[in-house]
Parts: C-alpha cells; sequence; structure tokens
C-alpha cells in the first residue's frame, strides 16, 4: 500500500489542487464499511442486486470477485469468505474532484 501511495503521490500528480487522492484499505466484503463480515453483508449484497436501496453500500467491497459486475457469484463468494473466515483488505483508489 505504502508504494502505490508514494507512486501517487511522487508521480502521477505532484502538487495538484484540481483533485486529491485518498488511498485507503477496505475490507473486501464489507459493503457498509463497519469493519465486519457477516450476515449483514449478504443480506445487503442481495438487496441491492434485486434493486433495492441500501446505505452507505461499498460497491468495491462487493465485487468480491473483482469482475467488475455485482452478481449471485459475489455473493456466493462472499458467503464463502464468511464461513472460510477468509476476509482480507485489498486498496481502493478513490479520486474526489
Amino acid at each position: 500500500l505504502s508504494q502505490i501511495t508514494k507512486f501517487l503521490e511522487n508521480f502521477l500528480i505532484p502538487n495538484s489542487r484540481i483533485c486529491s487522492i485518498k488511498v485507503k484499505d477496505m475490507l473486501l466484503g464489507d459493503i457498509n464499511s463497519d469493519n465486519a463480515i457477516s450476515i449483514v453483508e449478504v443480506v445487503g449484497l442481495v438487496r441491492y442486486i434485486l434493486g433495492e436501496q441500501y446505505d452507505n453500500f461499498v460497491v468495491t467491497a462487493a465485487d468480491i470477485n473483482g469482475d467488475g459486475n455485482i452478481t449471485i457469484a459475489d455473493v456466493i463468494n462472499l458467503i464463502n469468505i464468511i464461513l472460510n473466515d477468509d476476509s482480507y483488505a485489498k486498496s481502493e483508489i478513490v479520486w474526489d474532484e
């Protein structure tokens, strides 16, 4: 993570006032950003897929298989993470304009 941050700070847009970049750790599957993965995420992910509104929904945390789409495959992977306690963090780059 520090290498990504260093690259972005020193190379990509040094001293830019147009936008800011935040690099933050994210728990894959933690779709509501409460730093935990539970059945709450499974229910929220299913509701999101069915088109219901979900407050604080983190799309990048919900795309568990990383294919760019949020589908039932992500729900299955999320259940596997919960059952196998296979949670892990990945980095997310957020552009603020």
